[in-house]
């Protein structure tokens, strides 16, 4: 848009913008490429292959508030910086941002391959994935819903569980992708046969309380025919609890 920037420009709906100069000369906000963004509680998380983020060293990963840089860890790795290294992909959950990629630490937690940040600390994703060395056991894809958090690339299993090349995270535990997905849907199905069970329980009510009130009709027919098979209503009126029958 006619806008000079490098690996790094904002969108505010009318125009762009990018990294303010200092002293008129334009300042690079990163210093290599990034990979992936994701937005969280009004942060910009980034990751990629950079290794600084305006002033602050931030090795891959860094958090974007709208005026400054920040790094995510203490130093010195302030993000990643275990070889192996790349950030593939970033996801953003009820619990935190997760970064996946080809890595085994982040901060100073070992984490292999995806990792949690709570805003504070890096948090282990269970085990990690499992799968081979180097980049044959890679997260390629995070996507979170709620505590939910799917991840997908080239792995073969999760913890203790054999997957293929996708997983689900709940929060707590792995899940096969599949698994967890027939697990909710029966869980609906139950639900779904329990509400049906409401009208019909509902009915048969209205069914029994309609056949007691034709019953009692009946019965009072009955003790009217024999109360005037009986005389009762011969040559004087009939009691006021009788016309009432």
């Amino acid at each position: 848009g006619g806008v000079s920037a490098r690996s790094f420009a904002r969108w505010n709906g009318l125009s762009w913008t990018t990294w303010p100069t200092t002293d008129g000369v334009f300042q690079y906000p990163l210093n290599d490429a990034p990979n992936r963004m994701v937005v969280k509680d009004g942060s910009l998380y980034i990751g990629g292959l950079f290794n600084q983020a305006g002033d602050v060293l931030a090795n891959h990963v860094a958090r974007y508030d709208g005026t400054n840089f920040y790094a995510l860890g203490a130093k010195p790795a302030n993000g990643f910086s275990s070889p192996p290294i790349n950030v593939s992909c970033i996801g953003q959950a009820d619990d935190g941002v997760y970064v996946g990629g080809l890595f085994t630490a982040a901060g100073r937690t070992l984490a292999n391959r995806i990792a949690r940040w709570d805003g504070t600390n890096w948090n282990t994703v269970g085990d990690g994935t499992m799968g081979g060395t180097g980049s044959a056991n890679r997260v390629l894809a995070i996507a979170g819903r709620g505590s939910d958090v799917f991840v997908g690339g080239r792995f073969t299993g999760v913890g203790d569980i054999t997957v293929s090349n996708i997983a689900h995270w709940d929060g707590a535990n792995w899940w096969q992708f599949h698994q967890r997905l027939r697990s909710a849907e029966h869980g609906d199905r139950e639900s779904h046969r329990a509400m049906g069970r409401i009208p019909m329980v509902s009915s048969r009510i209205r069914r029994q309380w309609k056949r007691q009130r034709s019953r009692g009709r009946r019965q009072r027919k009955c003790l009217r025919r024999r109360l005037v098979h009986l005389g009762q209503f011969q040559h004087r009126k009939p009691h006021r609890d009788v016309e009432r029958l």
